[in-house]
């Protein structure tokens, strides 16, 4: 495998690939195909074009914009597709026929901003629509969180004998013009389709994948595809070769440096706006500090806060942005409670979870009493229960801000004695349990808060995901799970303690499996 140990060296290696077209397009540039093109200037080649089969008197009908490419060690085993416009969602569909796929990847959404970046060339769920004589009903769709799988069945109109399965996997978390942030759901997403396409490996025919030109993404997904077979077989990859062959049977595949995240900015750059004067004297440690693409932006106004706040979005599993870890806040003279309760209104949080008691550098941002009202800037803070167990405190807070209120569940961990890496699995399984659906909403953050929001924070979104994981799947990969978290957050859970902890608390949650969910 090439390898070179400078950013530069990577965008050499990327430019040595070239952009320019190596062979002839004359069937794509005809201009009775011309429409059948979403964009000018990705266009197949005439010797790997995927050619349909011809509708009598219907010229141009054996023309889409879709190429055959090879995978790892299998000719022919992806076929690399634009997303359809409105003169080819027949044609999509007929291809699919054809060629007897069973899978269909989609790396795009429909619409990104505001631009239109793919038609929707499927029936709604449990509808059934034709398509160029084709009947296709959509059976089944399940949302995993970043990616939504669907159902098809397919059959010649009037022929029951010829109906058969197509399985779409559609990727929803991919911003435009740049290499995706979830990698470890990328990875995942991958895996699911690859299982499926191997479950019909002797009867299905290529893997049909696109984006919105059939290119950038989907070069990137078919090129990481192989690099998994290939790395599983020889314990290596080599990149640059797999996409050079890739370029040879379609222009544009990888639009990115792809491998320009291994070279990160340095420390300092990635986490500049934390270091800023009128910001630093926030951080209660200056080696913790958020990066500037995960931080959340405190937007409502105050006094004597800027936009800053100790704290970083993270993902779990299935949901981007599920968590805000935060640093416990600050007391006088920085005193960040505030801003704290600024987070909490700002996105519309109604779960904090605190995993350390407070010491004396911490602001004290509920009242220990019920229903003593504490005034921070302009939010009114009242306790109103407070249920006490040996692990754990639950409280009912009331946030108010100009007669705007909101109920809070506060929940409060208390069997992780001070200067212990990890505490004792079981409570710790149970208190997590105890945070469950009832009080978690879906579409919003969960705030999670230790000292220095990265230890104990970390730990508790990792087996949080991870036990959700279980409960919904069956399964979970605790390295991978904790990749995402790292994406945001890089310093979690840093030792071999914390990380042996997680398998524990998954075997302890699967022994106690019944127990958990009825609590």
């Amino acid at each position: 495998m090439k390898r070179q140990l400078s950013e530069s060296g990577f965008e050499k290696e990327y430019e040595d690939l070239g952009n320019k077209p190596l062979f002839s397009s004359t069937v794509a540039k005809s201009s009775i195909n011309t429409k059948k093109n979403r964009y000018a200037n990705v266009i197949p080649y005439d010797n790997t074009r995927v050619v349909l089969d011809q509708i009598e008197d219907v010229p141009g009908s054996d023309y889409i914009n879709a190429s055959y490419l090879d995978g790892y060690t299998i000719p022919h085993e992806f076929i690399a597709c634009q997303g359809p416009n409105m003169a080819s969602i027949n044609d999509m569909w007929r291809m699919v026929w054809k060629e007897k796929s069973r899978v269909i990847v989609v790396v795009t959404n429909l619409v990104e901003g505001t631009r239109k970046k793919c038609e929707q060339y499927w029936p709604d769920l449990h509808n059934t629509q034709v398509y160029a004589e084709l009947s296709v009903a959509n059976a089944g769709e399940t949302n995993h969180g970043f990616y939504v799988a669907r159902i098809f069945q397919i059959q010649k109109v009037g022929d029951e004998n010829s109906i058969y399965n197509v399985y779409q996997y559609h990727f929803t978390e991919w911003p435009d013009k740049s290499v995706s942030n979830a990698v470890p759901q990328l990875i995942d997403f991958i895996q699911a389709f690859r299982k499926t396409q191997q479950k019909f490996a002797s009867t299905s025919g290529p893997v049909i994948v696109h984006c919105s030109a059939g290119a950038g993404r989907t070069g990137t997904v078919i090129t990481i595809a192989a690099m998994l077979d290939m790395s599983k077989d020889q314990g290596k990859v080599d990149v640059f070769n797999f996409v050079r062959s890739m370029r040879q049977n379609r222009i544009q595949m990888v639009q990115t440096e792809t491998l320009n995240c291994l070279f990160p900015l340095s420390v300092d750059d990635l986490t500049s706006h934390a270091r800023q004067p009128e910001n630093i004297f926030k951080n209660r440690f200056d080696d913790v500090l958020p990066l500037n693409k995960a931080r959340p932006f405190l937007m409502s106004p105050s006094d004597r806060g800027t936009d800053y706040i100790n704290a970083s979005f993270c993902d779990n599993y299935k949901k981007p942005n599920a968590y805000i870890v935060t640093q416990a806040p600050l007391a006088d003279p920085a005193n960040t409670t505030e801003d704290f309760w600024r987070l909490v209104f700002d996105y519309k949080s109604d779960v904090i979870v605190q995993l350390n008691e407070m010491d004396q550098t911490c602001g004290a941002y509920i009242d220990k009493q019920i229903k003593q009202p504490m005034k921070f800037g302009q939010f009114i803070v009242t306790v109103k229960s407070v249920v006490k167990n040996d692990f754990m405190i639950e409280r009912k807070i009331s946030l108010e801000k100009e007669k705007n209120v909101r109920e809070i569940a506060h929940f409060e961990f208390r069997q992780w004695p001070k200067g212990k890496t990890v505490p004792k699995v079981d409570p710790f399984v149970r208190f997590i349990t105890n945070i469950g659906e009832g009080v978690v909403s879906k579409n919003k953050p969960i705030i999670v808060h230790c000292l220095d929001g990265v230890c104990r924070s970390g730990l508790f979104c990792l087996v949080h995901s991870m036990i959700r994981k279980m409960r919904d799947d069956k399964v979970v990969d605790v390295f991978q799970t904790l990749k995402t978290l790292r994406s945001t957050c890089p310093t979690m859970v840093k030792t071999k303690v914390q990380y042996n902890f997680c398998y524990d608390a998954a075997k302890c949650y699967l022994q106690n499996y019944q127990e958990y969910v009825n609590v």
